[in-house]
């Protein structure tokens, strides 16, 4: 194989396209990879975006992108980029700066030919701008070889990131280390602290730059929140992507502990003296593009400040319900319940279960010049055009309950709360919705009809809930399988076991993912929704009004139609979007745990 350089001497600058190349599709064709009529698709979109077809073909999901980048390099003849045998190389990384490399998705990896050529990693061999800039920077001819888009950010993330600094970090004395960040973690409660020495020790490049690399490698990865935990001998970071917890490959030394919290701590515009009492702060940043609200908590821990940032990336996509995996008939009768003029709509869940992005695509569908929206939320996580938010501040006085007398008086004709936390707001979202208003808000509960439970639990009359909630829905997010790694298995026989009460399950073909680079060995890329949607009916109003427990109301309803989480979870398995294993990981309820009778416990408590 003839490999392809960009120089004075580039073959493919001379030769015309026809002579020098076949044309993807036809490769992918042949490949069982698209059909005619995808490829139709992408010549349309090609004619409106003015991209080449591998850019549209990545952009528009149609092929796996690991089969893309192979069938590329056969049609350009050129090497693919292997991650699991790179070692990154200190000295190839002076000759493409970090930004750079960062800006333009490029990653140097070794000299060849006595120095005079440097291959280098990039997502478009056929950039030849790009590949002429790296040439005039890095002062050799470059050498393209192609790589998956996910391949290159980790060794982005590798050559310039954590792994290097804490590399770097490493491998230095104590002394250098405590020159190095200028702060070590040898204070006790008994120290005088020097604030301005702290301030402007935490502002150093060095620590300035380690925060950010944290920072800009959630983002990449997706993450929702990043754990900055201390232990006795190293820091511990953690980040929560798709609802799950991963740790950072390298571990920290512990002598980085008091730099990074400090830092965060001014960033957050908290005390950095005190670290006895729990702290809550926040700060915007603009990294790689993206606008980022970072919520930052601070919890006193036995081995030092515990740090949890949660990221609330402001430049979102248009918010739409039929985009949160909603099935067809659930989200047609949730459609005709939001368009009702008054009434308490509830969505329910744990946190991180989706219900602030579904309450916020019910407003942005239902928002219109005619209708004056108000929200209260703690906090605000995303900005919705033409709507009134309002922000609570306890320590001013602003609670939920305060925020909703205040909100009456604005002669409001939706107001979302939200959340329904104590007594006091649930008595004035009732008497808002029966006097006209239409009220969304959020529970913590299992399922759909415990929210009216919780409501009763929380000192609401049974007729007031039975004449207002018009609808409770109960959601969750479980992780979807990597397309790139998809493919069939055979589940844990205790998994089964577990959705035996359940019809049909021996006729599933089940999918999950075997893990690849693509989805960082998990098996899963992204997350959807499974939903369990209560419509108050006639009957469930009636019973409701009779004090009926909740498995009398669950019955009722899955009498009118009712489909549980589980159900809805299986779906979904069925269709291959997710798996077993997730959807139970998501339903599982804690009256599942310890199943036995009052007698048998007692038995097996006797016998131990």
């Amino acid at each position: 194989m003839t490999p392809l350089k960009i120089g004075k001497e580039d073959p493919l600058r001379e030769q015309p396209m026809q002579e020098r190349r076949r044309k993807l599709g036809d490769i992918l064709l042949e490949r069982g990879l698209i059909s005619t009529e995808s490829i139709e698709r992408v010549l349309a979109q090609q004619k409106r975006e003015y991209k080449r077809f591998g850019e549209i073909l990545r952009d528009m999901r149609l092929v796996p992108e690991s089969d893309l980048v192979k069938a590329l390099a056969e049609q350009l003849h050129v090497e693919i980029f292997d991650l699991t045998n790179y070692e990154p190389d200190e000295t190839v990384s002076k000759m493409i700066p970090e930004d750079v490399a960062r800006r333009t998705r490029s990653v140097p990896i070794e000299t060849i030919e006595n120095g005079e050529v440097l291959k280098v990693a990039v997502l478009d061999p056929l950039d030849i701008a790009k590949l002429d800039d790296l040439k005039r920077l890095a002062g050799v001819e470059i050498e393209p070889i192609i790589g998956t888009r996910n391949d290159i950010d980790r060794a982005i993330e590798r050559l310039y990131g954590l792994s290097a600094f804490f590399k770097e970090f490493g491998e230095l004395s104590d002394e250098e280390a405590i020159e190095f960040i200028q702060l070590d973690d040898q204070t006790t409660e008994d120290d005088e602290y020097n604030l301005q020495e702290m301030t402007e020790i935490a502002e150093e490049a060095p620590v300035v730059k380690l925060v950010n690399l944290i920072i800009g490698k959630a983002l990449r990865d997706g993450a929702s929140d990043v754990h900055i935990e201390p232990s006795a001998q190293y820091l511990r970071i953690r980040y929560r992507i798709h609802g799950v917890l991963i740790e950072e490959e390298m571990t920290p030394p512990k002598r980085l502990q008091s730099a990074v919290i400090t830092r965060i701590k001014i960033l957050s515009d908290m005390d950095i003296a005190e670290k006895r009492i729990p702290q809550d702060g926040r700060f915007h940043v603009r990294l790689h593009g993206m606008e980022v609200d970072i919520r930052v908590s601070s919890l006193p821990t036995y081995h030092g400040e515990k740090i949890v940032m949660r990221l609330l990336e402001t430049s979102q996509e248009q918010l739409q319900l039929d985009r949160v995996g909603f099935p067809a008939e659930p989200l047609k009768r949730f459609r005709q319940l939001i368009q009702q003029p008054n009434g308490i709509i509830l969505v329910t869940g744990p946190t991180g279960s989706g219900k602030t992005t579904t309450l916020y695509s019910a407003l942005a569908e239902i928002n219109s010049p005619e209708k004056n929206i108000v929200t209260v939320e703690d906090p605000i996580e995303y900005q919705l055009e033409m709507i009134n938010q309002v922000q609570t501040n306890p320590k001013a006085g602003l609670t939920f309950a305060a925020s909703l007398r205040s909100i009456l008086r604005q002669d409001p004709d939706i107001i979302m709360v939200g959340e329904i936390r104590d007594v006091e707001t649930a008595q004035i979202a009732v008497q808002a919705a029966l006097t006209g208003h239409l009220v969304f808000s959020t529970l913590h509960t299992n399922d759909a009809v415990g929210a009216v439970v919780r409501l009763i639990d929380m000192g609401v009359p049974e007729y007031l809930i039975a004449n207002t909630v018009i609808g409770v829905l109960a959601q969750r997010l479980v992780r979807t399988i990597c397309p790139n790694c998809r493919m069939p298995y055979d589940p844990d026989p205790e998994i089964l076991r577990q959705f035996a009460s359940i019809e049909g399950l021996q006729n599933f073909t089940y999918h999950h993912g075997n893990g690849c680079a693509e989805c960082m060995t998990t098996g899963y890329a992204g997350r959807t929704g499974i939903y369990e949607l209560l419509v108050i009916s006639r009957r469930i109003r009636d019973l409701i009004n009779e004090g009926e427990d909740s498995n009398v109301l669950t019955d009722a309803a899955r009498s009118q139609g009712l489909r549980l989480l589980r159900e809805d979870g299986l779906d979904k398995v069925q269709k291959g979007v997710t798996t077993l294993e997730e959807v139970l990981r998501v339903t599982q309820e804690t009256e599942e745990i310890g199943t036995e009778t009052a007698p048998e416990a007692a038995e097996s408590v006797q016998g131990s």
